[in-house]
């Protein structure tokens, strides 16, 4: 039997409008996860099977427009949250979105990656200059020159750069956060400084530091700019040389700290 609305040689009526309304819908309705979700406000909640501490079906899954407000565009933010459905009765899992469009590193959205423990503590927060927030990469660094009492630079001295401490940095973020002393020994004068070498042949970066002069010591704390690596491994080194030709002087370091993360 033929469908009189499609093939009877008439005019469409009101009922053959509103039956081809009801296939399109029908045709929605079974292709369409959202038979269990809250539609509203430019936003689509999906309703879980548990409930929250109020006694409410968990929103699982929330879809749509967000605030704080866009403020380059001037409109509500679209991104996603996913909560978890089960005993935690709705803890926050993993949610895409700006939580401060005015924050650090200039206005405009920059929405980022949050994730989360069943028990609600932060597992992963990416930063709005990009990079991984936290975690912070702790680097461990081997001792590689003559180990005194520090690792230092070789005796018999002379004027070359040595590595006295050497690691494998995985660059998740921005910034290479880096504490440590250094010290000369033995009447030496010397410098100590950082360096990085990439994989694929890319050139060297290094990062010095001020002098030491004859038998002194020093700590250095800062924030080093190795975002030029983001998303490689990289070898990381401190290196020391002795300066005054002091043959059995040495510069010695001792590692604090060495983490990479994007503030």
């Amino acid at each position: 039997m033929t469908s009189p609305e499609r093939y009877s040689p008439r005019n469409p009526s009101l009922i053959d409008a509103l039956a081809a309304a009801k296939r399109t819908a029908d045709q929605l309705m079974r292709n369409n996860p959202l038979t269990n979700a809250v539609v509203g406000n430019g936003l689509i909640r999906f309703l879980g099977n548990y409930l929250t501490p109020g006694g409410t079906r968990v929103n699982f899954l929330w879809i749509g427009e967000f605030f704080p407000l866009d403020t380059t565009l001037n409109k509500p933010q679209k991104g996603f949250v996913l909560f978890r459905d089960d005993v935690t009765q709705g803890n926050m899992s993993i949610a895409i979105y700006d939580h401060d469009p005015n924050g650090a590193f200039g206005a405009g959205l920059r929405q980022t990656i949050h994730m989360f423990s069943g028990d609600g503590k932060r597992l992963f927060t990416e930063s709005r200059a990009w990079g991984q927030q936290w975690p912070h990469e702790n680097i461990a660094m081997g001792a590689t020159g003559t180990v005194t009492q520090w690792p230092a630079s070789p005796t018999p001295s002379d004027a070359d750069w040595h590595t006295v401490n050497e690691g494998r940095m995985n660059v998740v973020g921005n910034s290479l956060d880096y504490r440590f002393f250094a010290c000369t020994l033995a009447g030496a004068a010397g410098e100590v400084r950082l360096s990085i070498d990439a994989q694929g042949g890319q050139p060297q970066m290094i990062l010095n530091f001020a002098a030491l002069g004859v038998t002194s010591s020093a700590f250095y704390s800062g924030l080093w700019d190795v975002s030029a690596h983001r998303g490689e491994t990289v070898t990381l080194r401190t290196e020391a040389k002795v300066t005054n030709g002091v043959a059995m002087g040495q510069t010695a370091i001792a590692v604090v700290a060495f983490r990479c993360y994007s503030p």
